[in-house]
């Protein structure tokens, strides 16, 4: 044994297998963080794990055959030979049984939550295909209700937008995001009436748990979207409080025109870019139509976020955007309002004195963890605004939210 140990270490494999399997660590640490910034399919990181696993023993292969001299790469010198093909069999062997082991271990994917759900976007049936904002808006609805119910699992809108249009069917949606139901549907808008059909199907089986149309008055529209959380969360056997029954039920605005508006509001803030103007103008209209829509309150915060993350927003605007964060946080009164607020200051705060993120201007959660955030303020240096800062003066202090 102490001949076996002493050829791998003459020959280096020791050395190899620490190198790679840090490497490969690095390698998976970056993946996970440039694959969602990056928008690319969440099978890539599996095809970039799966590589990576499969390389191992081929890199102790070349380890154990060749060695890396001054002079280049050279068939390493051979020691004793039947040393040499036993630990050869043994450094292969091992190799090839770690990497099944792994690839079998990630194979074997748990099954997921009983009361795990993902809303696909529904279709836009109407015969305008402008009305797309109105079918995303009633998607977006949907996923809100459901995810005030506490037993239940929801994914996430920007995991379950990329299936609009999908051909995929429901049980290979709901392996790819470990998902036990899928909820689809279509929309349908003519005039002052809208039909909604809404499926939940079993994502194991593709079989039906539910299934419901309604064809009603426009001013039903929120006691449509509250009919459906609440059907969806029975037929999963969810148990539903006092008080998220009565949130799940509360309209958010009386005003429909209102309501519209704030639908084509987030239709173009989810697009960025020039979006985010659109979108806030939209948001501002639907205020004057009702100046306690809370929802719109939040949009206008989101969009002068946004738009001072990314440098779009000009110095002499700072003020209107921090007076929207603090209109939405009182009406809203929850962590996610203080959430908003933290992240909008921040913005303000780089758009208006090109201060670089901190600790000190780094926003917190109520719990005091720190928000880590991800964009161009780590793919290069700030370019500071051509118009001083009225507050700061055209120095950098540290920014307090």
């Amino acid at each position: 044994m102490k001949a076996f140990l002493a050829e791998l270490k003459r020959r280096r494999v020791y050395r190899v297998a620490i190198v790679y399997a840090a490497v490969a660590f690095v390698i998976w640490q970056a993946a996970e963080i440039a694959v969602p910034a990056l928008r690319l399919p969440e099978w890539a990181l599996t095809l970039i794990v799966l590589l990576t696993i499969a390389g191992f023993p081929i890199a102790l292969v070349l380890a154990w055959a060749f060695d890396i001299t001054p002079g280049g790469v050279k068939a390493t010198e051979p020691g004793n030979n039947a040393i040499a093909m036993i630990a050869g069999v043994v450094v292969l062997a091992l190799a090839v049984a770690a990497a099944w082991l792994a690839l079998h271990d990630r194979g074997s994917a748990p099954a997921p939550e009983a009361k795990s759900i993902a809303v696909l976007p529904f279709a836009n049936m109407s015969a305008d295909p402008d009305n797309e904002y109105f079918s995303d808006g009633i998607t977006d609805d949907i996923i809100l209700h459901l995810s005030k119910v506490a037993e239940l699992e929801v994914i996430s809108r920007t995991s379950v937008m990329r299936y609009k249009d999908t051909d995929l069917s429901a049980r290979q949606i709901g392996e790819q995001l470990s998902v036990a139901s899928v909820l689809e549907g279509g929309v349908q808008r003519v005039g002052e009436r809208v039909r909604i059909n809404a499926q939940l199907i079993d994502a194991r089986t593709d079989r039906h748990i539910w299934a419901e149309q309604y064809d009603r008055q426009l001013t039903d529209i929120f006691a449509i979207q509250s009919d459906v959380a609440q059907q969806i969360a029975a037929a999963l056997e969810a148990t539903l409080t006092a008080d998220e029954t009565e949130r799940i039920g509360k309209a958010p605005t009386e005003n429909l025109e209102a309501y519209d508006l704030y639908l084509r509001g987030r239709h173009f803030w989810s697009q960025r870019g020039e979006g985010l103007r659109r979108g806030l103008q939209y948001f501002q209209q639907a205020l004057e139509k009702d100046p306690n829509y809370a929802r719109a309150h939040a949009g206008v915060a989101d969009c002068y976020s946004l738009l001072g993350f990314y440098l779009y927003l000009p110095p002499h605007e700072a003020g209107c955007a921090r007076g929207a964060g603090d209109r939405s946080g009182a009406r809203r009164g929850t962590h996610v309002a203080g959430f908003r607020q933290a992240i909008l200051r921040l913005g303000c705060a780089r758009s208006s004195c090109g201060v670089p993120a901190s600790p000190r201007t780094q926003p917190q959660l109520a719990s005091g963890t720190p928000l880590v955030l991800v964009g161009p303020i780590g793919l290069g240096s700030l370019r500071r605004c051509h118009r001083p800062c009225p507050t700061c003066r055209g120095n950098r202090p540290p920014v307090g939210l």
